[in-house]
Formats: C-alpha cells, sequence, structure tokens
C-alpha cells in the first residue's frame, strides 16, 4: 500500500531481478518478493482531507522477466552459387526458439508473452573479433556472408561489424532471445571450422603409354598422375582426426598451342 503524497496519477515501481525472481519496491513501501509469471495486480484509492475512499477494480499484468536460452544451434558452412573462377560462402546459424519466453508460460497459453527477436554473438579465430547481431525478428536461423581473398575471409551481416577470419578458423556462434523487455542468456555456443581453397595437387606427371592393338594399328594413351594436396582447406594434416575431406580433382588439359581444352571432374579422390 503506498500512499503517493500527491495528486499525480501514476505511480511506477522498481523491480530488481536476480534470476527468475525480482523485488518490487517504491521508496518507504514494503518490498514485495515475485517470480516471473507472477500475476503483479494493483487497485488504487482516493483520499480527501478527511477520508479514504473505496478501491478501484484491480488491474493486472503478467511479470515477464528473462526468456530461456535458444536451444540446438548449429553452424554450418554452405558454398554459394558465384562465377567461373570465383567463390564465395555462406555461414548459415539455426536455432531452435526457447520455450520459456519469459513469463513461464507455453505455446498452449493463448496470452503468453511475444518474443521480439534475437541476438547471435559470433567469433571467429581463437581471441578473434566478436560481433552482436540483433536479428529483428523471430525467424530462427541466420546467414552470415563470407568473402574470401587467397586464405583469408571477412564475414559480415548487414550492420553488424564485419570479422576478419582465416580458413582453419573456428567459427563459433551463440543465441539469445529477447522479449519486449529483457535478454536472455545465451546459448552453449557451436561450431563449425572453416573451409577455404584446398591447396594445389603437386608433382602433376602426363605420360604416353601404347596400348595393346591388332597387328598394323595402334594406340595410346596419355596418363595424368599427381599427389594429394597436404593441405584440403582447412589447414589440417593427415593425423588430424577431424581433417576436412576431399571431394574429387578437376583434371583440365590442353593440346597444342592456343589449342582446346578439357575439364574433367573426376568425381573421387
Amino acid at each position: 500500500t503506498i500512499p503517493t503524497g500527491s495528486t499525480l496519477t501514476s505511480l511506477d515501481l522498481s523491480a530488481s531481478w536476480t534470476g527468475d525472481a525480482f523485488v518490487l519496491t517504491h521508496q518507504t513501501s514494503t518490498p514485495l518478493n515475485c517470480n516471473k509469471g507472477d500475476t503483479v495486480s494493483a487497485k488504487v484509492s482516493a483520499r480527501n482531507l478527511y477520508l479514504t475512499g473505496i478501491f478501484s477494480a484491480a488491474a493486472e499484468v503478467t511479470a515477464v522477466g528473462l526468456p530461456a536460452a535458444p536451444s540446438a544451434a548449429i553452424v554450418t558452412q554452405r558454398t554459394a552459387v558465384s562465377p567461373p573462377g570465383t567463390f564465395a560462402t555462406f555461414f548459415s546459424v539455426t536455432w531452435t526458439a526457447p520455450g520459456d519466453y519469459g513469463d513461464g508460460k507455453t505455446a498452449s497459453d493463448k496470452d503468453r508473452t511475444a518474443l521480439a527477436g534475437y541476438t547471435v554473438k559470433v567469433e571467429c579465430g581463437s581471441g578473434g573479433s566478436v560481433a552482436t547481431i540483433p536479428t529483428g525478428s523471430t525467424l530462427t536461423s541466420l546467414d552470415l556472408s563470407a568473402s574470401w581473398t587467397g586464405d583469408a575471409f571477412v564475414l559480415t551481416h548487414q550492420t553488424s561489424t564485419p570479422l576478419n577470419c582465416n580458413k582453419g578458423d573456428t567459427v563459433s556462434a551463440k543465441v539469445s532471445a529477447r522479449n519486449l523487455y529483457l535478454t536472455g542468456i545465451f546459448s552453449a555456443a557451436a561450431e563449425v571450422t572453416a573451409v577455404g581453397l584446398p591447396a594445389a595437387p603437386s608433382a602433376a606427371i602426363v605420360t604416353q603409354r601404347t596400348a595393346v592393338s591388332p597387328p598394323g594399328t595402334f594406340a595410346t594413351f596419355f596418363s595424368v598422375t599427381w599427389t594429394a594436396p597436404g593441405d584440403y582447406g582447412d589447414g589440417k594434416t593427415a593425423s588430424d582426426k577431424d581433417r576436412t575431406a576431399l571431394a574429387g580433382y578437376t583434371v583440365k588439359v590442353e593440346c597444342g598451342s592456343g589449342g582446346s581444352v578439357a575439364t574433367i571432374p573426376t568425381g573421387s579422390t
């Protein structure tokens, strides 16, 4: 019960939160110990110089606290469609909406509070840059564009701070949910190793050999052999169990000065 001491027609009470609990106070009034999801109700009576009148009907609101952390965050790298001789990749972050939006209610409750969006925090490299990206919606996925120059790339999303990364870096992401009042805690971080261009195969050799043919005829083959590159694109070596895989090779063959060129995807390693 709070005597206002004036004829103002509004009153603010301060809520100090600790986890899902909060203390509601106003100057010298008795503090109220509450929890998110509680119904906070208020009714008001007027006083003249002699008497205090009856209370109004009670007004109510559900206390909204921190939303829970989103779950099952996943980071994946995918290749974008690019002109020949160039490439670009995206790093996609996906997650699952939290079960609790901040008021303790579930999807079956029609008066459940709303989510206002998410914040996605992305980190690249050991102790590298960090970008906090407010999604501005309740979508549960986000694409970041990776623009490559050699073995380095810049990771961007709209107005977020660009991240300077390199192939082989760990790209990690964690997500927090926001309701209309507060931003919740971050989910556990999800990680993926950034994969760039594989190194060139070494020791390519072209040899000509004769095929077995009937008498009076002949045929030959031109054989191309090479050694697999040491770096498959993530900077790791054969001793690393989590090394990225090779998908195959492309063999470009040319014949004569200014002659024709054939690009032959082998489809294997």
